[in-house]
């Protein structure tokens, strides 16, 4: 599963039971963003 994948709305409403989940695609985004200088 790739960052595009994770990051699409769906899933992240899906996985919206899953506090842990849910702070790790934020933890990514943020890292994400970070990296490309947003």
């Amino acid at each position: 599963m790739n960052i595009y994948e994770i990051l699409k709305p769906e899933h992240v409403v899906i996985n919206v039971h899953a506090p842990s989940k849910v702070m790790l695609i934020h933890f990514l985004a943020e890292k994400a963003s970070q990296a490309v200088g947003i």
